[in-house]
């Protein structure tokens, strides 16, 4: 019996029609070729296969750096919002805050109960909502912000309602007490131009004298302002003295009824005489520095049923 070869024959027929040509390989060297043929065909294919998950992986990366980047521009826009609208509910608060200072002004000039004692949201023990914290918009959780927003919201809808209501009262009142309101003062005595620089002095109620240099009840304001600047009528009256007293130079004062008087001292010149009646509003005289006076300003004082009272609180402008 005839022994089987260990070697084998390749042949490779090239396609040109050229002679063929032979390989001999012995049975390990065809192993070792188709062992390599094998790994190198294997490494081909996970080659292949790993290129393709990492062009998923990017695929994915990129789509989710996309979804990152339009949810951080999606809160940015969100927390532009959030800050605005903060903003416009302290500017609502303000603004409330104001009208009731306003109101209790009003109250005042015309005789009624403080506003404490009305009906206004304050008088029942409210009070206005401290402002938006600006940097709670960058720190704090969405829905903290949201809920805080809303507090504040129905916080100044009830104290809006309330303070509609006090005005509603208010105005009804007005109504019926216009003659007394026209004789009431409340505008500033000066006529001043919007260039021109005006300050108070001294304020109403005990100071020292720039003159003796002890303390001493200052029952008026001290208005320092150009020698010339118009003085007004705060409210309609009746001149009732135009000329000289001692230490106060020239002086007009006013009998505005309902136990109202103004002052006006230390004037340049005068525009009424006693008798006239004057209109609020209505120059009357000039700013001067005649009497006892250290430069050009106005001395105004109001009395009510002859007690001296602080001018600031019957000036609405």
């Amino acid at each position: 019996m005839a022994a089987k070869s260990s070697k084998y024959t390749v042949c490779l027929l090239p396609q040109d029609g050229s002679a063929p040509k032979q390989f001999t390989l012995s049975k390990w060297m065809l192993w070792v070729v188709v062992f390599l043929m094998t790994a190198n065909v294997g490494s081909g294919i996970y080659l292949g296969m790993d290129n393709h998950r990492l062009r998923l992986s990017k695929g994915d990366s990129a789509g989710l750096q996309t979804t990152i980047s339009m949810q951080e521009k999606e809160i940015d826009r969100l927390r532009n919002q959030f800050a605005q609208s903060a903003e416009r509910i302290n500017k609502f608060n303000d603004t409330l805050a104001s009208l009731h200072e306003f109101e209790k002004k009003i109250r005042l000039l015309a005789n009624l109960e403080d506003a404490e004692d009305s009906t206004s949201f304050l008088a029942i023990g409210g009070s206005f909502p401290d402002e938006l914290d600006p940097s709670m918009l960058t720190e704090a959780e969405p829905t903290n912000i949201v809920r805080e927003m809303n507090t504040q919201v129905k916080e100044l809808e009830s104290i809006s309602v309330a303070t509609e209501r006090s005005l509603d009262t208010l105005v009804g009142y007005l109504e019926d007490k216009k003659d007394v309101l026209a004789c009431t003062p409340s505008i500033m005595p000066l006529k001043v131009k919007k260039d021109q620089h005006w300050y108070f002095s001294s304020r109403f109620g005990y100071r020292t004298s720039p003159f003796t240099g002890l303390k001493e009840f200052h029952k008026g304001l001290d208005l320092c302002a150009s020698l010339g600047t118009p003085i007004m009528s705060t409210a309609n009256g009746r001149v009732s003295f135009a000329g000289k007293k001692s230490g106060f130079g020239k002086v007009i004062v006013i009998d505005h009824g309902h136990g109202i008087v103004t002052r006006y001292a230390h004037l340049n010149a005068f525009q009424v005489k006693k008798g006239d009646m004057v209109k609020r509003g209505e120059k009357v005289g000039e700013v001067g520095n005649t009497g006892r006076s250290t430069g050009p300003h106005l001395h105004y004082e109001v009395h009510l049923n002859g007690v001296p009272m602080n001018p600031q609180r019957y000036i609405l402008n």
